[in-house]
């Protein structure tokens, strides 16, 4: 359901449903109303009236953010009248909803099956007249399917009357029937035996119309959604690289959200008043026909600069044994992102240190090493943005990543190298013009050499020759030779070699020296 539009200091909300959701319990009843969340930045919280005429509201329970609420202790037999407002952060309050009404049953009636929804080969959606028990909605054994279709996996819906159902592929064209059995309502009601209903898998020669964008929406400068006319396939529609920002904005993540027609992307930051082309390939509908090549569409960035929008951790990165970056949605704050604390990973793996990239959105953290061909899950909190009134990442954002071990990585413990040696992180920015920046870790006072050289092998510059203490060390490579003389274009490598030392008889020596290498590109 829609409250009004936005007018002069008034909040705009879209709700594309608004469910009424009742049992009922001995004498006793409750109704819990639900309704879809609104998208728009400047959104402070909702408000729930309720009355017993329509019209004439003498409830009202201020929500904050929650979508759902449930009335207790209603009078069976009667019907109740809703209806829900939305505020902004300045407490301006929209026009009342559309009202709903529900009336509790007088006794305890069992669920009933109402509709089947047919989303894909593999995908059911099955309502039902009222919430359900979640254990026995999501036993797959309560379900069972004709001709031979197996269910494999069974999820109850947030609103408690939709049960998603993950199946093995349907025949197009062909007609199934579902039975249901030992679906359990709230109050302990089970729906009556023999329940079933018909229905037909289209046939996918039917649909042959590929899906068109319909709209883009700004939510704030990192983030947009992107509205089909139709549904879309999930696989398709999160492929980031299926999706094009003009003027530098990149894609960092996409995920389609429960109707199945919206994608809501991440973004690299918009520039406020700007105009955007979006374009979109290869997205298809959920009989498979594929968007129209080059489908575009333009928008507009004009959105309240207040950003109240939190980072978000996008990807993992890995570099070596003791290496990763972590990359974020948007600059962060240094001082969040350089205390290791904030950064735990999973296995045992310690981490020893933390840099910010010059970037802002990328931070390499050094670590104990991984072991080869295992799975980490890296957890991270406390992360704020660089907001006038700083946001903090959702607490305990996780993400998973693979170390493989490959030779690529020049396993650390192979070579001796462990993060209580040295790290050398890749250069910033990379390709450049006309210089780069170089950082590298020591874990105590040590000598070290930073050199680059061409391609041949042959010794280009030498940058740093020198004895320093533990940290974080950053240089600058200009593009020149040691005779200060610019280099052309092209693939250079630079070298860190770091001496390791035992005191022998009261003085220092070296006992061997370890080497890092990365390639960087210089364009003129």
């Amino acid at each position: 359901m829609q409250l009004c539009e936005r007018k002069s200091f008034v909040l705009s909300v879209m709700m594309m449903s608004f469910m009424v959701l009742s049992s009922v319990a001995g004498i006793a009843g409750n109704i819990t109303v639900s309704w879809d969340a609104n998208t728009e930045g400047d959104l402070a919280g909702y408000n729930i009236y309720i009355g017993e005429n329509p019209g004439n509201y003498t409830g009202v329970v201020d929500l904050g953010n929650l979508t759902q609420f449930t009335w207790n202790n209603l009078e069976p037999g009667k019907t109740y009248y809703f209806a829900v407002t939305a505020y902004d952060v300045a407490r301006n309050e929209s026009d009342f909803s559309q009202e709903v009404n529900a009336t509790l049953n007088d006794s305890n009636n069992p669920p009933e099956l109402v509709a089947i929804s047919v989303l894909g080969e593999t995908q059911l959606d099955i309502s039902f007249s009222e919430p359900l028990q979640k254990s026995s909605a999501e036993d797959v054994s309560n379900y069972s399917i004709s001709n031979g279709v197996s269910v494999l996996g069974a999820v109850l819906d947030q609103n408690a009357t939709v049960v998603h159902l993950v199946t093995s592929p349907h025949e197009r064209g062909r007609s199934y029937t579902l039975s249901i059995s030992n679906i359990e309502d709230l109050s302990g009601a089970r729906i009556a035996a023999g329940s079933s209903k018909n229905y037909t898998m289209p046939d996918g020669g039917s649909d042959t119309t590929p899906p068109e964008l319909n709209n883009v929406t700004v939510v704030d400068l990192t983030h947009i959604e992107v509205t089909f006319n139709e549904k879309v396939n999930g696989s398709s529609a999160e492929r980031e690289s299926n999706y094009e920002i003009d003027n530098g904005v990149q894609i960092l993540k996409a995920r389609l959200s429960d109707n199945k027609t919206v994608v809501n992307i991440t973004t690299t930051a918009h520039q406020n008043g700007q105009t955007h082309v979006l374009k979109v390939s290869n997205v298809t509908d959920l009989a498979g026909n594929k968007i129209a090549s080059n489908s575009s569409i333009n928008y507009n960035v004009n959105v309240n600069e207040r950003d109240e929008t939190p980072p978000e951790l996008v990807s993992v990165v890995v570099n070596g044994a003791t290496q990763i970056d972590v990359n974020f949605s948007e600059p962060v704050v240094k001082s969040s992102a350089e205390n290791k604390s904030n950064y735990s990973v999973n296995s045992g793996v310690q981490v020893v240190g933390a840099i910010l990239g010059n970037s802002g959105s990328t931070v390499h953290l050094i670590t104990s090493a991984h072991d080869k061909n295992q799975n980490y899950t890296l957890t991270v909190n406390n992360i704020k943005d660089r907001a006038e009134n700083p946001n903090t990442i959702a607490s305990n954002a996780a993400i998973s990543y693979d170390f493989s071990g490959s030779d690529d990585f020049a396993d650390n413990r192979n070579v001796g190298i462990t993060p209580q040696t040295f790290a050398l992180f890749q250069n910033y920015p990379n390709p450049f013009n006309p210089e780069t920046e170089i950082r590298f870790y020591l874990d105590q006072q040590r000598g070290v050499e930073l050199s680059v050289y061409n391609p041949l092998g042959q010794l280009v510059k030498t940058l740093l020759s020198d004895r320093l203490p533990s940290g974080f060390h950053t240089l600058i490579w200009d593009g020149t030779n040691n005779d200060d003389i610019q280099v052309p274009s092209g693939v250079y490598i630079y070298s860190l070699e770091v001496k390791r030392e035992a005191e022998k008889g009261g003085l220092l020596v070296d006992v061997s020296i370890e080497r890092r290498v990365k390639k960087m590109t210089l364009i003129r």
